[in-house]
């Protein structure tokens, strides 16, 4: 239940205020206030919190044992005080929280061999990866501003925000667990995982043949090494675009057919798989779960298996050829994109690992692409009641409800690690 109960939300010189919690505030700045859930926030109904309010030169609310001092025509110049002691709304103590991606995150230069060919390669420096605001600090005090998301609407379709700001004021002195408790109460908590998600992956990135990989495979059967997932890089599908469909030799230019780039794809390797149905088989039958590596961002280009059914969902002439733009803010794109992935599902595949080039946007403004493919991408994975899973990047406060995370492409030191 995303309202408030109407007995702790009142207006307070041109701001709405919400007491959530006796150590969780709401403040919105705009024309109009905001019930719907958002990306980020789900509940904002936790029962009423007796309060009193007084007005004066400032508002303040003595809540529990908290008495807030509210300025809201110079936020930063509120504060709470708690035994004696003024604590300013300010993230300047903010311990941080997760970030997004550490891809190629490194201190100076890096160097690393080559898996494949073996050559040396420097790492161009990058910067250390950058935290993203948490909700637990060194005085207690956490602020989160979610005037950026997005809200979901009756049909549960996205729609732009109107809020010019919307924090979420946290005191938790000396109990950083609970504030973390507040943030899922607001968020939802994490959900329960598939049993399997605990035992050994496999994963290496190399175009395997499905000999070798069964070859590889059964090495750990046969060492009696437990696995329980069998994860398949991004050369499961064909890669060398050029080699195999002569694109540009035949005249399918970029700007109606597609980009020529082979990170994108959806039709099995038959030179590397030549039945993929089998290999798929035989890694079921050695009780392995399986996972195929994602990387989205080009759409569906008219050589790709699926076309011609993907195209006529989207109202498409398949003869055309025309690319099909990646969109998750289409509905329509939403709908024929698992259409094509459960058929993929039905012949063996139980999850998807989403690798990421989405970039940060899309045709709605403020619509994060990383964030509708781990929210729809997780929602489909629970269908039939099953514990659902993803492998896929970090998108933002919020995405704890989207399992599981992973890191993106580190680089192997000790800075890194730190």
């Amino acid at each position: 239940m995303a309202k408030t109960p109407s007995e702790n939300v009142f207006q307070y010189q041109g701001c709405r205020i919400s007491i959530l919690k006796e150590n969780l505030l709401r403040i919105e700045y705009g024309e109009v206030f905001v019930d719907e859930a958002s990306q980020k926030i789900l509940h904002r109904d936790f029962g009423i919190v007796p309060f009193k309010k007084n007005e004066g030169e400032n508002l303040c609310l003595e809540i529990g044992p908290y008495a807030y001092f509210l300025d809201l025509r110079s936020f930063s110049d509120s504060f709470v005080l708690f035994q004696g002691r003024k604590v300013f709304f300010s993230n300047d103590e903010n311990l941080k929280g997760a970030s997004r991606t550490l891809d190629m995150s490194a201190k100076g230069e890096v160097h690393f061999d080559d898996a494949v060919t073996g050559e040396r390669k420097e790492i161009p420096y990058r910067d250390p990866a950058i935290l993203s605001d948490g909700v637990v600090a060194k005085n207690g005090l956490a602020l989160i501003d979610d005037a950026s998301s997005l809200l979901f609407g009756d049909d549960c379709l996205l729609k732009p925000n109107p809020l010019k700001h919307d924090y979420y004021i946290f005191f938790f002195p000396n109990d950083p667990e609970s504030a973390v408790k507040a943030l899922y109460d607001l968020t939802e908590r994490p959900p329960m995982l598939p049993r399997f998600v605990f035992g050994n992956w496999w994963s290496r990135y190399r175009a395997y043949t499905d000999r070798e990989y069964l070859s590889v495979i059964q090495k750990f059967v046969d060492k009696d090494v437990p696995l329980s997932v069998a994860t398949i890089d991004m050369d499961w599908h064909y890669v060398d675009l050029e080699a195999e469909f002569k694109l540009k030799e035949n005249g399918f230019h970029d700007s109606e057919y597609g980009s020529h780039s082979g990170w994108t794809g959806w039709t099995w390797n038959h030179h590397l798989f030549p039945n993929h149905k089998s290999f798929l088989k035989s890694l079921k039958d050695l009780g392995l779960k399986v996972t195929l590596n994602l990387h989205p961002s080009e759409g569906i280009r008219f050589f790709e298996s699926a076309y011609p059914e993907f195209a006529k969902g989207m109202g498409i002439d398949p003869k055309s050829k025309v690319a099909i733009p990646f969109d998750f803010a289409n509905s329509s794109f939403i709908r024929e994109y698992f259409n094509m992935l459960h058929k993929m599902e039905e012949e063996g595949v139980d999850f998807w690992w989403i690798d990421w080039q989405q970039g940060s946007k899309s045709k709605l403004d403020g619509y994060d692409p990383l964030w509708g493919l781990n929210h729809h991408h997780y929602l489909d994975s629970c269908k039939g009641g099953k514990r659902g899973l993803i492998l896929s990047r970090y998108s933002e406060l919020g995405s704890h409800r989207y399992p599981l995370g992973f890191s993106g492409d580190t680089i192997q030191t000790w800075d890194v690690l730190n």
